[in-house]
């Protein structure tokens, strides 16, 4: 197999290959064990091919996961950098989806502490009022009870309790 579409299609599929490895985005270093991957009939043929389809790749000293040892793989520098930019993202998006359940979850606590407590709905409804709130316990790591409820609604929101809604007063 010669010739540059013949090439460029067997290093697609060795880059494809290398994104299911251990670690991800390198490639094993034996022949055999390449020719296999890009899925060629006889060793020859690989061999034939391989400067060519292997461009650009180098080997990198990894770490096996499993005993610690080191071993030589090979890797493309391009390719690594889009699979550390790829898991930092992922990371991050991780992280953000971890953050906002747990204010999800703070906010609800919160919610159903005001509600036994007999707070009055349209305080329970104000979403700037709860997010104020879940701050509060986010910075001062206080259980969410109604009594820390309670003193946050005073420290936080100026609440006393004494508060009359707006349709009870244009009545009297």
């Amino acid at each position: 197999m010669t010739g540059r579409r013949e090439d460029l299609g067997t290093a697609m599929i060795l880059w494809t290959e290398a994104m299911r490895q251990d670690p991800a985005g390198t490639l094993p270093t034996d022949d055999l064990d390449l020719a296999d991957l890009a899925r060629f009939r006889t060793i020859e043929d690989w061999q034939e091919a391989k400067v060519n389809v292997l461009h650009g790749w180098v080997p990198v000293m990894v770490e096996d996961a499993r005993t610690g040892e080191f071993e030589t793989r090979l890797g493309h520098p391009g390719m690594i950098e889009e699979i550390v930019q790829d898991m930092h993202k992922r990371k991050r998006g991780r992280d953000a989806a971890r953050v906002a359940g747990r204010s999800a979850l703070k906010k609800h606590k919160i919610r159903t502490k005001m509600r036994d407590m007999g707070v009055q709905e349209h305080i329970i409804k104000d979403d700037r009022a709860i997010t104020a709130l879940a701050e509060h316990f986010e910075h001062s790591e206080l259980y969410i009870t109604p009594d820390n409820v309670r003193a946050a609604m005073a420290e936080v929101l100026g609440y006393t309790g004494d508060v009359t809604p707006i349709s009870s007063a244009r009545d009297r």
